[in-house]
């Protein structure tokens, strides 16, 4: 069983939006693999992207993917193996979360993706979601594309039931128009702090975050 090689027995995820058209692969997976991430959460995992997974499957051999539609899968990639039966997909897009075993003992992984407020069904994702996050015992750690800024009520309620709390510093991931910049990818741990990796043929900047779980 491989340990975490976070800091001081820490854990560090590695958050993209991939983009359904990202062709630049090669290079993102260079930059996920350097990270020296624990585990990789991705959302936008597509019928054009999905090559990014042989890319990383001698690093991250143990995969949980989400089938929502061609374009917009979710998945929880993990140097370490994942627990049997733990693997979770929401009923809708929204969640795809597996709980992973390191020595220092279980972490659930969640990434989680969320439509735009308006005019879509934000709220009622959300509301999906939830529960699933409530229920899950022990550590948690989560990567998400939200669609929505910190401090908002997506953001405080997905900290508030899974325990953990959003991570600083936060920085735009997404500009919109080339220009507007927004606050929408992140990272939640009990503890920690997160960088923002390149864009890599996204039009989200990746976030990897150096986290204490417990």
């Amino acid at each position: 069983m491989l340990a975490p090689t976070g800091p001081a027995g820490g854990f560090t995820i590695y958050q993209k939006n991939l983009w359904f058209r990202n062709a630049e692969l090669p290079a993102l997976a260079e930059d996920i693999i350097s990270s020296g991430a624990d585990v990789v959460t991705f959302q936008e995992l597509s019928d054009r992207n999905k090559a990014i997974l042989e890319l990383l499957a001698k690093t991250y051999p143990h995969v949980h993917i989400c089938d929502f539609s061609r374009w917009s899968d979710l998945a929880v990639l993990s140097r370490h193996p994942m627990r049997t039966g733990s693997q979770q997909c929401s009923p809708r897009r929204g969640l795809a979360a597996a709980q992973v075993e390191t020595d220092g003992g279980p972490i659930w992984v969640a990434s989680i993706h969320l439509p735009w407020p308006y005019p879509y069904d934000q709220a009622a994702r959300l509301r999906l979601i939830e529960p699933m996050l409530a229920k899950m015992d022990g550590p948690v750690v989560i990567g998400a594309d939200l669609n929505m800024f910190p401090v908002t009520r997506p953001s405080r309620r997905i900290a508030q039931v899974s325990g953990t709390r959003e991570l600083r510093p936060l920085r735009p991931t997404l500009f919109m128009r080339g220009r507007l910049p927004m606050f929408i990818d992140h990272v939640y741990a009990a503890s920690g702090r997160v960088e923002r990796r390149p864009l890599l043929g996204s039009d989200h900047y990746g976030l990897v975050g150096h986290v204490q779980p417990n």
